[in-house]
Protein backbone atom coordinates (compact mmCIF):
# COMPACT_ATOMS: atom_id res chain seq x y z
CA UNK A 1 0.00 0.00 0.00
CA UNK A 2 2.97 2.64 0.64
CA UNK A 3 4.34 2.03 -2.76
CA UNK A 4 2.46 4.94 -3.89
CA UNK A 5 4.59 8.00 -3.69
CA UNK A 6 2.00 10.44 -1.90
CA UNK A 7 1.07 7.94 0.38
CA UNK A 8 4.73 7.46 1.30
CA UNK A 9 5.24 11.03 1.94
CA UNK A 10 2.06 11.20 4.25
CA UNK A 11 3.56 7.94 6.55
CA UNK A 12 6.51 10.02 6.97
CA UNK A 13 4.90 13.24 7.96
CA UNK A 14 3.70 10.91 10.40
CA UNK A 15 6.36 9.15 11.61
CA UNK A 16 8.16 12.66 12.32
CA UNK A 17 5.34 13.91 13.96
CA UNK A 18 4.83 11.03 16.41
CA UNK A 19 8.84 10.88 16.82
CA UNK A 20 8.77 14.88 17.95
CA UNK A 21 5.80 14.05 19.94
CA UNK A 22 7.33 11.30 22.06
CA UNK A 23 10.42 13.42 22.70
CA UNK A 24 8.68 16.05 23.57
CA UNK A 25 7.28 14.10 26.21
CA UNK A 26 3.84 14.80 24.82
CA UNK A 27 2.95 10.98 24.47
CA UNK A 28 3.19 9.04 27.09
CA UNK A 29 2.66 5.61 26.94
CA UNK A 30 -0.08 5.48 24.54
CA UNK A 31 -1.30 8.92 24.68
CA UNK A 32 -1.93 11.05 22.10
CA UNK A 33 -3.34 10.11 18.31
CA UNK A 34 -3.47 11.57 14.77
CA UNK A 35 -5.08 11.84 11.62
CA UNK A 36 -4.86 12.84 7.75
CA UNK A 37 -7.30 12.70 4.91
CA UNK A 38 -5.79 11.37 2.46
CA UNK A 39 -9.03 10.55 0.52
CA UNK A 40 -7.13 12.38 -2.82
CA UNK A 41 -4.55 10.18 -2.83
CA UNK A 42 -6.15 6.86 -2.13
CA UNK A 43 -9.33 7.45 -4.63
CA UNK A 44 -7.48 7.80 -7.79
CA UNK A 45 -8.54 5.80 -10.57
CA UNK A 46 -7.05 1.66 -10.78
CA UNK A 47 -6.20 1.89 -6.66
CA UNK A 48 -8.29 -1.09 -5.08
CA UNK A 49 -7.50 -1.42 -1.88
CA UNK A 50 -8.26 -4.73 0.51
CA UNK A 51 -9.96 -3.43 3.48
CA UNK A 52 -9.79 -6.27 6.18
CA UNK A 53 -11.86 -4.90 9.04
CA UNK A 54 -15.15 -3.34 9.66
CA UNK A 55 -17.33 -1.75 12.33
CA UNK A 56 -19.98 1.08 12.79
CA UNK A 57 -19.24 4.11 13.90
CA UNK A 58 -20.72 6.11 16.92
CA UNK A 59 -22.50 8.41 14.50
CA UNK A 60 -23.51 9.57 11.13
CA UNK A 61 -20.70 11.64 9.06
CA UNK A 62 -22.12 12.36 5.79
CA UNK A 63 -19.78 14.89 4.56
CA UNK A 64 -17.43 11.81 4.61
CA UNK A 65 -19.02 9.54 2.63
CA UNK A 66 -16.23 7.52 0.84
CA UNK A 67 -13.28 9.60 2.45
CA UNK A 68 -10.16 7.84 3.66
CA UNK A 69 -7.93 8.46 6.25
CA UNK A 70 -5.01 7.28 7.87
CA UNK A 71 -5.15 7.10 11.50
CA UNK A 72 -3.00 5.79 14.26
CA UNK A 73 -3.80 2.68 16.20
CA UNK A 74 -5.33 2.38 19.31
CA UNK A 75 -3.27 1.32 21.89
CA UNK A 76 -0.41 2.56 20.19
CA UNK A 77 3.19 4.33 21.18
CA UNK A 78 3.93 6.99 19.38
CA UNK A 79 7.86 6.46 20.29
CA UNK A 80 6.85 2.70 18.50
CA UNK A 81 5.27 4.39 15.08
CA UNK A 82 8.57 5.53 13.76
CA UNK A 83 9.56 1.73 14.52
CA UNK A 84 6.58 -0.40 12.83
CA UNK A 85 4.32 2.39 10.65
CA UNK A 86 3.27 -0.01 8.47
CA UNK A 87 1.22 -1.85 11.67
CA UNK A 88 0.35 0.64 14.01
CA UNK A 89 -0.55 3.05 11.42
CA UNK A 90 -4.49 2.18 9.87
CA UNK A 91 -6.15 3.20 6.54
CA UNK A 92 -9.56 3.85 7.57
CA UNK A 93 -12.74 4.41 4.80
CA UNK A 94 -16.14 5.74 5.33
CA UNK A 95 -18.48 3.27 4.31
CA UNK A 96 -21.11 5.03 1.69
CA UNK A 97 -23.90 4.51 4.62
CA UNK A 98 -21.91 6.79 6.06
CA UNK A 99 -22.40 4.76 9.47
CA UNK A 100 -19.98 2.09 9.20
CA UNK A 101 -15.96 2.00 8.23
CA UNK A 102 -13.82 0.11 6.74
CA UNK A 103 -9.81 -0.42 7.64
CA UNK A 104 -6.37 -1.92 7.73
CA UNK A 105 -3.18 -1.62 8.69
CA UNK A 106 -1.37 0.53 6.23
CA UNK A 107 1.13 -2.17 5.32
CA UNK A 108 -1.25 -4.39 3.74
CA UNK A 109 -1.84 -7.15 6.62
CA UNK A 110 -3.88 -8.97 7.68
CA UNK A 111 -5.52 -8.25 11.23
CA UNK A 112 -7.60 -6.80 14.17
CA UNK A 113 -8.22 -3.25 13.34
CA UNK A 114 -9.02 -0.75 15.51
CA UNK A 115 -8.58 2.62 15.56
CA UNK A 116 -7.45 5.22 17.91
CA UNK A 117 -10.02 5.83 21.06
CA UNK A 118 -10.66 9.48 19.96
CA UNK A 119 -11.83 8.43 16.53
CA UNK A 120 -15.30 10.24 17.11
CA UNK A 121 -13.50 13.49 17.48
CA UNK A 122 -11.44 12.47 14.63
CA UNK A 123 -13.53 12.44 12.63
CA UNK A 124 -16.06 15.00 13.52
CA UNK A 125 -13.52 17.56 13.71
CA UNK A 126 -12.50 16.34 9.59
CA UNK A 127 -16.49 16.59 9.23
CA UNK A 128 -15.98 20.30 10.09
CA UNK A 129 -12.85 20.99 7.95
CA UNK A 130 -15.15 19.18 5.10
CA UNK A 131 -18.21 21.89 5.84
CA UNK A 132 -16.02 25.00 6.19
CA UNK A 133 -14.27 23.81 3.08
CA UNK A 134 -11.18 24.26 5.12
CA UNK A 135 -7.74 23.30 3.66
CA UNK A 136 -6.89 21.64 6.97
CA UNK A 137 -6.27 17.37 6.70
CA UNK A 138 -4.72 16.96 9.70
CA UNK A 139 -5.48 16.32 13.21
CA UNK A 140 -2.99 15.78 16.06
CA UNK A 141 -3.64 15.60 19.52
CA UNK A 142 -1.68 15.84 22.58
CA UNK A 143 -0.57 15.55 25.76
CA UNK A 144 1.39 18.98 25.80
CA UNK A 145 2.19 19.33 29.45
CA UNK A 146 2.31 23.26 30.10
CA UNK A 147 -0.21 23.55 28.02
CA UNK A 148 -2.54 20.96 30.18
CA UNK A 149 -1.35 22.89 33.09
CA UNK A 150 -2.74 26.21 32.38
CA UNK A 151 -6.09 24.42 31.89
CA UNK A 152 -5.62 23.67 35.79
CA UNK A 153 -5.51 27.40 36.53
CA UNK A 154 -9.32 28.54 37.57
CA UNK A 155 -9.07 32.20 35.99
CA UNK A 156 -7.67 31.80 32.35
CA UNK A 157 -10.33 28.90 31.92
CA UNK A 158 -11.26 30.80 28.56
CA UNK A 159 -10.51 30.48 24.98
CA UNK A 160 -9.70 34.72 25.54
CA UNK A 161 -7.26 33.85 28.93
CA UNK A 162 -5.81 31.36 27.34
CA UNK A 163 -5.13 33.28 23.76
CA UNK A 164 -4.19 36.26 25.53
CA UNK A 165 -1.36 34.18 27.34
CA UNK A 166 -0.58 32.43 24.41
CA UNK A 167 0.03 36.02 22.48
CA UNK A 168 1.73 38.33 25.31
CA UNK A 169 4.47 35.52 26.04
CA UNK A 170 6.26 35.45 22.58
CA UNK A 171 5.67 37.56 19.28
CA UNK A 172 5.75 34.34 17.22
CA UNK A 173 2.65 33.24 18.74
CA UNK A 174 0.59 35.90 17.64
CA UNK A 175 1.89 34.77 13.74
CA UNK A 176 1.50 31.59 13.89
CA UNK A 177 -2.14 31.26 15.72
CA UNK A 178 -3.37 34.55 14.63
CA UNK A 179 -6.83 32.97 15.40
CA UNK A 180 -5.43 32.30 19.13
CA UNK A 181 -6.89 29.31 20.89
CA UNK A 182 -10.10 27.27 21.91
CA UNK A 183 -10.55 25.67 25.27
CA UNK A 184 -12.51 22.93 26.49
CA UNK A 185 -14.26 22.65 29.31
CA UNK A 186 -13.79 18.63 30.52
CA UNK A 187 -15.49 15.75 29.12
CA UNK A 188 -15.08 12.05 28.71
CA UNK A 189 -12.30 11.32 26.92
CA UNK A 190 -13.77 9.46 23.70
CA UNK A 191 -17.21 10.82 24.21
CA UNK A 192 -19.18 12.58 21.56
CA UNK A 193 -19.81 15.42 23.80
CA UNK A 194 -15.84 15.73 23.44
CA UNK A 195 -15.69 15.72 19.55
CA UNK A 196 -18.92 18.13 19.54
CA UNK A 197 -17.46 20.51 22.16
CA UNK A 198 -14.07 20.65 19.86
CA UNK A 199 -15.70 20.91 16.60
CA UNK A 200 -17.48 24.03 17.91
CA UNK A 201 -14.36 25.35 19.51
CA UNK A 202 -12.15 24.59 16.09
CA UNK A 203 -14.31 26.90 13.98
CA UNK A 204 -12.48 29.95 14.35
CA UNK A 205 -9.03 28.29 16.21
CA UNK A 206 -6.82 25.86 14.74
CA UNK A 207 -5.54 24.86 18.12
CA UNK A 208 -8.16 24.22 21.38
CA UNK A 209 -6.97 23.18 24.38
CA UNK A 210 -9.04 19.87 26.24
CA UNK A 211 -9.17 20.56 30.38
CA UNK A 212 -7.25 18.22 32.18
CA UNK A 213 -6.51 16.74 29.08
CA UNK A 214 -4.21 17.80 26.45
CA UNK A 215 -4.61 19.81 23.08
CA UNK A 216 -5.62 19.75 19.88
CA UNK A 217 -4.20 20.96 16.53
CA UNK A 218 -5.54 21.09 13.29
CA UNK A 219 -3.36 21.51 10.34
CA UNK A 220 -2.32 21.42 6.17
CA UNK A 221 -0.49 18.03 7.49
CA UNK A 222 0.38 16.45 10.85
CA UNK A 223 4.00 18.66 11.02
CA UNK A 224 2.08 21.48 10.14
CA UNK A 225 -0.91 20.79 13.29
CA UNK A 226 2.53 19.73 15.20
CA UNK A 227 4.25 22.82 14.88
CA UNK A 228 1.43 25.07 16.08
CA UNK A 229 0.89 22.83 19.18
CA UNK A 230 4.88 23.56 19.59
CA UNK A 231 4.41 27.30 19.32
CA UNK A 232 1.18 27.07 22.06
CA UNK A 233 3.48 25.44 24.22
CA UNK A 234 6.28 27.39 24.24
CA UNK A 235 4.71 30.28 25.08
CA UNK A 236 2.81 28.58 27.84
CA UNK A 237 6.30 27.13 28.95
CA UNK A 238 7.24 30.48 29.62
CA UNK A 239 4.43 31.88 31.36
CA UNK A 240 5.08 28.90 33.62
CA UNK A 241 8.62 29.57 34.23
CA UNK A 242 7.97 32.95 35.29
CA UNK A 243 5.12 32.10 37.46
CA UNK A 244 7.41 29.73 39.07
CA UNK A 245 10.17 32.09 39.83
CA UNK A 246 8.14 33.87 41.71
CA UNK A 247 6.91 37.20 39.28
CA UNK A 248 4.25 37.75 37.34
CA UNK A 249 5.29 37.70 33.72
CA UNK A 250 4.70 41.44 32.15
CA UNK A 251 3.95 39.72 28.44
CA UNK A 252 3.80 42.15 25.45
CA UNK A 253 1.69 45.35 25.62
CA UNK A 254 -1.49 46.07 23.51
CA UNK A 255 0.68 47.95 21.81
CA UNK A 256 3.57 45.93 20.84
CA UNK A 257 0.29 42.68 19.51
CA UNK A 258 -1.10 46.00 17.31
CA UNK A 259 1.86 46.35 16.43
CA UNK A 260 3.02 42.90 15.10
CA UNK A 261 -0.71 42.64 13.74
CA UNK A 262 -0.21 45.66 11.79
CA UNK A 263 3.12 44.49 10.30
CA UNK A 264 2.28 40.93 9.35
CA UNK A 265 -1.68 40.94 8.64
CA UNK A 266 -0.89 40.91 4.61
CA UNK A 267 2.12 37.90 5.38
Amino acid sequence: MTALPALERQVHDIVRTASYLWDRGWAEKNGGNISVNVTDIVSEPGIDIPFTGRDRMSREQPLLRNSCFIVTAAGSCMRDIAQDPEGLLLLLKVEPDTQTYTCMPIGGSEGKCRPTSELPAHLAIHSGFAQQQSTNRAVVHAHVDNLIALTHINKLQSAQELSNIVWEMHPESLLVLPRGVGFVPYKLTGSEALAEATVSALADRDVVLWEKHGAVAAGTSALDAFDKLDVAAKSAGIYITCKSCGFEPEGLTDKQIQELKDAFSSS
